[in-house]
Parts: C-alpha cells; sequence; structure tokens
C-alpha cells in the first residue's frame, strides 16, 4: 500500500471511526431498553418510552431515561454512519492506484533518476532542500552566556535549548532567528521557524521568557500584533510559549504545542 498523504489521511479517519464505534456501541450496550418517542402537544413536548416489538409506550417522567434514550439514538445513528464510511474506505484502499503518482520515482533506476526532475520532491528531499537555504541569522552579542544545542547551535538562553533539542528529538526542521521581511521593509528574527512536514507549511514559534519585566511584556504585545498586522495570527502561523521567573517554561504545554502543530 503506497504511503502517500492521502492514504496518511484516510488511514487516520479509519483509526478515528474505528474508536468511535467502539465508544458507541458500549453506549448502547449500556442503554435501557428501547427507543424515545417525542410528541408535541400545544406549547410543550412529551417523552414516551417505546418498547419495540411489545408495541406499546409509556410516559416518561425520568429525566434520566429520557436523556438515556435519546443518547442511544443518537449512538445508534452514529454506529450506522461509521460503519458506512469504514466500508467506503476499505473499498477505496482495495482499489487504490500502486504506486502512487509520486511513488514512480521509486521505482525508476538511479542512474535513470539523477536525469529527472520529479513531480513532487519526497518529504526528505523537500526537507533537505529547505534545511540548505542559506541565512544570516541575528548576531548575539559576547556578553550573552553561550547556550549550545545538542546539534551545536548557539542559542540565548537555556528555554531556548529545551526548545531546540524538543524540535530535533521529533525530527522537525527548524531554522533559528531566520531573518522574516514583513510590510516590505520591517525584517524579523523570529526565535525559530518550523516547517511542518505534513502539510509543508511554515510556522513561527517565539518564545518570551521574560514576561515579569514590564517593558519586555509590552515589547512582546506591540511583536505580536505587528505579526498579526501582517496576517501571521497567533494560533495558525504564529504559536509562541511564555514565562517568568515564578513561572518557568512548561514542558508539558510545550509538549503539546509541537505536537499540536508542528507534526
Amino acid at each position: 500500500m503506497p504511503e502517500n498523504k492521502i492514504l496518511k489521511e484516510m488511514n487516520s479517519r479509519k483509526v478515528l471511526l474505528t474508536k468511535w464505534i467502539q465508544q458507541t456501541q458500549i453506549s448502547i450496550q449500556n442503554a435501557p431498553v428501547g427507543s424515545l418517542r417525542i410528541s408535541k402537544r400545544k406549547n410543550s413536548l412529551q417523552y414516551y418510552h417505546y418498547h419495540g416489538n411489545e408495541a406499546k409506550q409509556t410516559y416518561i417522567r425520568d429525566h434520566s431515561l429520557r436523556d438515556s434514550l435519546a443518547q442511544k439514538g443518537y449512538d445508534q445513528r452514529i454506529l450506522t454512519a461509521c460503519q458506512k464510511e469504514l466500508d467506503y474506505l476499505a473499498g477505496i484502499f482495495a482499489n487504490y492506484p500502486t504506486p502512487a503518482p509520486e511513488e514512480i520515482i521509486n521505482k525508476i533506476s538511479s542512474a535513470r533518476r539523477a536525469l529527472i526532475r520529479p513531480i513532487e520532491l519526497s518529504d526528505e528531499e523537500y526537507v533537505h532542500q529547505w534545511m540548505q537555504i542559506p541565512y544570516t541569522g541575528k548576531e548575539i552579542p559576547a556578553n550573552v552566556p553561550t547556550y549550545l544545542t545538542a546539534r551545536g547551535e548557539r542559542v540565548r538562553s537555556k528555554s531556548e535549548i529545551i526548545i531546540a533539542n524538543l524540535l530535533d528529538s521529533k525530527n522537525i526542521p527548524y531554522r533559528y532567528e531566520y531573518p522574516l521581511t514583513i510590510h516590505e521593509n520591517i525584517i524579523l528574527h523570529p526565535d525559530f521557524t518550523i516547517l511542518n512536514v505534513r502539510t509543508r507549511q511554515e510556522l513561527i514559534f517565539e518564545h518570551f521568557g521574560m514576561m515579569d519585566d514590564p517593558s519586555y511584556a509590552e515589547r512582546t504585545v506591540e511583536k505580536i500584533n505587528l505579526y498579526q498586522s501582517a496576517g501571521i495570527c497567533l494560533g495558525h502561523q504564529l504559536i509562541a510559549t511564555f514565562e517568568t521567573q515564578s513561572h518557568p517554561l512548561n514542558l508539558q504545554a510545550l509538549n503539546s504545542i509541537i505536537n499540536q502543530y508542528c507534526l
């Protein structure tokens, strides 16, 4: 089975549908027998417990029974829809053409491959080219302590070491303080410019580490507003972490942010 992006997304959907099926099956098994019937009388609703094969219904006074039967009806519809979609996906998987167009290049000899411009670069080639783009970062003053990441790159703080090393451990490509021009004449140097390999989109990652300093906090707000004025919005193209002396970098939150936005 070719591991291209479409199949990866469909496989993720298959996993989610399977999870929902398991959840709804358990919920249905624990639900009361029968179903809910709702009747409108004048300006009020009346709820009845329909007993299936017994062809009779009783008025419901117990709100928990009413809610359980309503949930059961919803779960049954979810279960049916999930099973139908799973069957549909199974048909696609079974009939999906192999190799996929972007995988044709891998079926060609290396000698011939060297002469060809592929229709789409592989993830590895795309990352390689992205990482090879030359740039000059922002100069670090001599009076700033030397902080080195696991790959020997100099950064400005211990927190940036943590961020860089976590990105590196997850094989997430990044550039440190890569120049970014906005509004045609304003050059910023974000802490990290990150490549989401799955989507091939770039993200800006800023760490604001002295938020208990009023002047620093003021500059932070100005910088975030500047990003947003250029269409780089917090929570979308821009992600950020914050800390003060009493609230250091939260490693659990950092890991969650990276997993959500960068993978």
